[in-house]
């Protein structure tokens, strides 16, 4: 990965790789999307202006969700976890209306979108226990509204029916379910994974083209929510 020296040089590397439109490079792409990434140290990039100083730029969608990563930066370095909750939810968004929904045969960019799921799901869990959060009883927990942004985007790619298998959309829907799995084992909602089960079984030649990671992660699963509906066929399978 390149070294990341000023705000020019993020954006430089960001476009360049996504200028690709290779899965390969959404990998790379989706690490200076990531709040793990290395440059989420780089204090340049964690500035209050950084976003507003590149928006007079933006030429693309992926601009604009690099600026709410940097807005999502600012508030993560400043512990404002309920604000970089609704700004990660904001990309997650933004991604599903712009690209999930209008590009249409290519799924390139699907590394990018686990990335900055995976992130909400984190955000939301430290805004959830956040020692000072001030509990309202009737709002449900940031898990829970992160599970509902990420089944919008279920939605969105499950109805990618036409495009070839080679480059559907679909082929997040197992990422997806494996997200919610996190998240319903948390909350205690594990019925509502029942129709998310059925769609991954119902498709088996899709099946073959989830990555060997996913597979293990859903089986992993599948396996602790056998244990929990006490169905010791499936859990020993």
């Amino acid at each position: 990965m390149t070294v990341i020296r000023s705000l020019s040089d993020y954006f430089r590397t960001l476009n360049t790789l996504l200028a690709v439109e290779s899965w390969r490079s959404a990998e790379e792409a989706a690490q200076l999307l990531s709040v793990k990434g290395s440059h989420a140290q780089c204090k340049f990039l964690l500035a209050e202006t950084a976003a507003t100083e590149r928006r007079i730029q933006i030429d693309s969608v992926f601009d604009d969700i690099a600026c709410f990563h940097l807005m999502v930066l600012n508030a993560l370095s400043k512990l404002k976890y309920a604000h970089a909750f609704d700004t990660q939810a904001q990309m997650v968004q933004l991604f599903n209306e712009e690209i999930l929904q209008k590009e249409k045969d290519q799924n390139w960019f699907m590394p990018i979108f686990y990335r900055i799921c995976t992130d909400l799901r984190l955000i939301a869990r430290a805004a959830d226990t956040k020692a000072n959060r001030i509990c309202d009883p009737e709002k449900s927990s940031y898990y829970e509204q992160a599970a509902t942004y990420f089944m919008k985007c279920y939605r969105s790619c499950v109805n990618d029916v036409r495009a070839d298998k080679e480059v559907t959309k679909r082929i997040a829907m197992l990422n997806l379910t494996n997200q919610l799995f996190r998240i319903y084992f948390r909350i205690n909602k594990l019925n509502l994974l029942k129709p998310l089960i059925r769609a991954i079984e119902a498709d088996t030649e899709l099946y073959h083209k989830f990555s060997m990671a996913d597979k293990v992660t859903y089986n992993y699963y599948l396996g602790r929510k056998a244990m929990f509906d006490s169905d010791l066929a499936l859990c020993s399978h």
